[in-house]
């Protein structure tokens, strides 16, 4: 009885593996996708440059193919306003990659090759602004938002196919709301709209006014000043142990009086 149920238990393992063979692997699944992780962005004054880098990791059990990112900066927002970047906006953030200098979009897309599985694979780009670069103030920040897609070739068995992910960037306010209608994500809508295989993440980017100096020095000055007062009233309240510093002490005291004194005489003599 022990020696059927264990046949049974392996026949039906077989049975499922033979299945998820057959059935091939979920290119959709948000638990299989390659994953957009680590995300570094920059928090920069006008006229300034920095990184904006982050990680592709292939989660699918084969090796991926002619993968190809597509990256553009996209829309500016404050607490005040909100614009999308086209011909009109005046002097954008732009992107460097491997040294060569793209606008706000890399064009071409930029083809990263092939990434066997499991393997993580690290981009960086350079965000570059000018004196003129639209920003935000120090409580009111501006943020730049990017939106990614990718492409690449999967092969299972003797076929292979394309693929193609975008972030939320790329699909219209109507059409991502038809998408989400019902608190789900229908995503045979969008393949039909845009051609999409998946969703992927986005991230943004931060231009903003440089924090001013004088609060830094307002609060060492102050910190200064109320450490000197409370040596003062630690000496005053120790009167005998330090005689040298009592002496000074008395000394100042005396000079300040004399200088509190020196109006009230003048009216007096007025």
């Amino acid at each position: 009885m022990k020696f059927t149920k264990i046949l049974l238990i392996g026949v039906i393992l077989a049975l499922v593996t033979h299945m998820s063979s057959i059935a091939g692997e979920d290119m959709s699944n948000p638990g299989k996708i390659p994953r957009l992780g680590d995300f570094t962005t920059p928090v920069l004054s006008p006229g300034e440059s920095g990184d904006l880098n982050f990680t592709i990791t292939n989660r699918y059990s084969g090796k991926i193919l002619n993968l190809t990112l597509g990256l553009e900066i996209y829309k500016y927002a404050t607490l005040r306003e909100s614009r999308m970047i086209d011909s009109t906006f005046s002097d954008p953030p732009t992107l460097t990659y491997l040294g060569r200098e793209y606008g706000t979009k890399l064009v071409p897309e930029v083809l990263l090759g092939a990434l066997s599985s499991g393997t993580k694979l690290g981009v960086v780009f350079t965000i570059h602004t000018k004196k003129s670069t639209p920003h935000g103030s120090v409580f009111d920040n501006a943020a730049y938002f990017v939106r990614i897609s990718i492409r690449f070739e999967y092969t299972e068995g003797n076929q292979t196919s394309s693929y193609k992910m975008m972030s939320r960037g790329y699909f219209s306010d109507s059409d991502w709301e038809n998408a989400t209608r019902g608190g789900g994500l229908n995503l045979t809508y969008l393949k039909t709209r845009y051609g999409v295989d998946a969703i992927i993440p986005e991230t943004s980017f931060t231009v903003r006014e440089p924090v001013p100096a004088w609060p830094l020095y307002l609060l060492i000055f102050l910190a200064g000043l109320f450490g000197v007062l409370a040596i003062i009233f630690y000496l005053h309240e120790t009167h005998g142990y330090f005689p040298s510093l009592d002496k000074r002490l008395k000394e100042w005291s005396g000079k300040l009086r004399k200088v509190r004194r020196l109006p009230e005489k003048g009216k007096n003599k007025s």
